[in-house]
């Protein structure tokens, strides 16, 4: 996966994952989990049929939750993450 991630930007290679990765042009789309799935959720409508085509995983009467779980952890677990990484002291990131 670095070796992916340093095809696509050279200068900072730092792996993350998820990735949704375009194999015609070699880079990637995204990489932030919430849009991705709010993307898969219909976009390969067009090549599926009737019955795959009706499946939703992004349910109307939990999206609220959903969202609400999702903006949770990239706002207090993802980032914080990431906010560690460029700590320089102990107990330097609140």
């Amino acid at each position: 996966m670095t070796s992916t991630f340093a095809r696509t930007n050279p200068i900072r290679a730092a792996t993350v994952v998820p990735v949704l990765w375009d194999t015609k042009t070699n880079t990637i789309v995204n990489n932030e989990s919430h849009e991705i799935l709010r993307f898969l959720e219909n976009a390969f409508d067009p090549l599926l049929s009737d019955e795959y085509r009706a499946r939703n995983y992004y349910l109307d009467h939990l999206r609220d939750k959903i969202d609400e779980v999702c903006d949770w952890m990239q706002r207090d677990l993802n980032t914080g993450v990431y906010k560690a990484g460029f700590c320089s002291k102990p107990g330097g990131v609140r």
